[in-house]
């Protein structure tokens, strides 16, 4: 699958859309491809290996349909390297403690399907993939108990059908040039309308296949966020947060549960939101064993009074805008690094009473859940325990040239080296290095600056070829000392209320003349120094 698996074209896979996506398109993708992506296809005994070491007791995965089945139809052939492959990566989790937990459908589907009918445009594809979940469940259904069918379809018809920012990237041309077709307008309610009906076929197959788990369970997962009126005080704004809920929410839940689509959404959107037959209508009420969760942020919501009626489309049908900031100009929670999401815990809980108040109390299981800026470096990658498994896959990898950090406070405790140098960090840094040597890896390396500089000369010099002294002064000091929302979270108060202390005006200077001189003095340190090798570079 395009998110972990890599060897696209290896082991009888087909390109699926996401393939053809990436690679057609390569701009709308960030320059990349899943191409490789973590590689899980051959390296997915170190990784569960890896799990293992972890007490991990259960592991969430997602199966290519262009791997197993590669034209996408079942009479055309059961690729029987892509059964293999399966069976040996559940079998190995099995051997392992690991209870598998398998997606069927997680945005990509065999490119083949697109090019001759139009993928989820069309109904054809419901019985196409019934035919690939009864398929999965014959040949893996005695191991595995825990089964989603679709994986976040609200992401999938509105980034694939109405923005058109990923695959299958189709949108009205007026809302992304980049689009070469679609209608923003009306193929997002389609998409939904045939994905849903797609879940309620493969539910049918796995309920009456006497080959799954007598305990096995299926279910759809999806992806709500929690939101908040902008103004409060505002009847406008909190009749637009209900609407919110409804297309976040409502919009996938009443049909799997009660077998159709909201009243307000019928009204609303007419013959643009498609149908269920009598027959469809009961196939796809109860249809979940429970409801997965993938919850990340929140959002205010305001009403958007206007909407242009000549250019109707999904995202301006309900009349309303996301915002990171209400009226007040408060942010509705500390962002992540890359500034895309917004910390807003208490909103997974809030989405959880919804579900349970409106639905009647359904099993939830949380699937997905991530708090980006409450990390640490506790863990992290675990470098310090696992230098040696990772430098093996560096070799591997036939990487030539390893760059790492070494940890100040790691060398001396307190700072200063009159203080007193930690053994065990020598210790440490000295059998990194001798392992990546021995492994013919160059070290283009430890990035260290003042007081520090001689001593790490004297006891790694003749070793490391290259040294860095500062690595990105200038995001240190504007994120550190201006902003604050890196270490050490100084800035002035007015710049962002999280900050302590610090004067945004004078800091970030101050601070990055000082690294300047840190740099200066370790350059002075390194030039003098009689143990550095040779070849020396810094």
């Amino acid at each position: 699958m395009t998110l972990y698996e890599g060897a696209t074209s290896e082991g009888g896979k087909s390109p699926s859309i996401w393939d053809y996506f990436s690679h057609t398109f390569p701009e709308r993708t960030n320059m990349q491809n899943g191409d490789v992506a973590v590689d899980f296809y051959h390296r997915y005994k170190d990784d569960i290996k890896l799990m293992k070491e972890l007490d991990m007791d259960a592991f969430r995965f997602s199966i290519s349909w262009a791997r197993l089945i590669p034209s996408g139809k079942v009479k055309d052939g059961v690729n029987k390297e892509g059964v293999k492959f399966y069976n040996a990566l559940i079998d190995e989790l099995i051997a392992n403690g690991i209870q598998p937990s398998m997606s069927l459908y997680h945005w990509d589907h065999p490119q083949t399907l697109e090019d001759e009918y139009g993928g989820f445009l069309s109904p054809q594809i419901i019985e196409d993939f019934r035919d690939f979940s009864r398929v999965c469940f014959e040949e893996f259904g005695d191991r595995v108990k825990m089964w989603t069918t679709i994986n976040e379809p609200y992401i999938i018809t509105v980034a694939g059908y109405d923005t058109g920012n990923k695959a299958v990237g189709r949108c009205s041309k007026w809302v992304n040039s980049q689009c070469k077709a679609g209608d923003s307008a009306t193929e997002p309610y389609i998409a939904s309308h045939h994905l849903l009906l797609a879940h309620a076929a493969a539910v049918q197959e796995f309920r009456k296949c006497n080959k799954t788990s007598q305990d096995g369970q299926i279910g759809i997962v999806l992806s709500p966020l929690w939101f908040e009126p902008y103004d409060s005080t505002s009847l406008e704004d909190n009749e637009a947060v209900k609407r919110a809920l409804v297309i976040e929410l409502d919009w996938h839940l009443d049909p799997v549960i009660h077998g159709d689509y909201p009243e307000i959404l019928k009204k609303q959107l007419g013959n643009r939101l498609p149908s269920f037959t009598a027959e469809q209508s009961k196939m796809l009420k109860n249809s979940s064993d429970f409801i997965g969760v993938n919850y990340y942020t929140g959002r205010y919501i305001a009403h958007l009074p206007y909407v242009d009626p000549a250019r109707p489309r999904f995202k301006t049908d309900q009349q309303l805008e996301w915002r990171v900031t209400n009226h007040s100009n408060h942010q509705i929670g500390p962002e992540e690094d890359r500034g895309i999401l917004h910390s807003v815990p208490e909103g997974l809980r809030k989405v959880l009473n919804y579900i349970k108040d409106k639905y009647s109390n359904p099993t939830v299981y949380i699937k997905e859940n991530e708090r980006t800026n409450m990390q640490n470096g506790d863990v992290a990658v675990d470098f310090y325990h696992r230098y040696k498994d990772d430098i093996k896959l560096m070799k591997e990898l036939n990487m030539d040239a390893f760059r790492f950090s070494i940890s100040w406070a790691r060398l001396t405790v307190s700072g200063k080296v009159k203080d007193g140098v930690n053994k065990e960090g020598v210790q440490f840094y000295n059998a990194l290095i001798d392992e990546l040597i021995a492994n013919g890896i160059n070290l283009r390396c430890p990035s260290i600056i003042g007081i520090i500089l001689k001593f790490s000369r004297m006891k790694f010099g003749d070793r490391v070829k290259m040294w860095t002294t500062i690595n990105e002064p200038y995001i240190i000091t504007v994120a550190g000392y201006d902003t604050g929302n890196k270490a050490v979270g100084r800035c002035s108060k007015w710049v962002n209320s999280q900050c302590q202390a610090g004067d945004s005006a004078t800091e970030p200077y101050i601070a990055s003349h000082h690294l300047l001189l840190a740099h200066a003095a370790a350059v002075h340190e390194f030039r003098r120094c009689n143990k550095v090798h040779i070849n020396k570079l810094l």
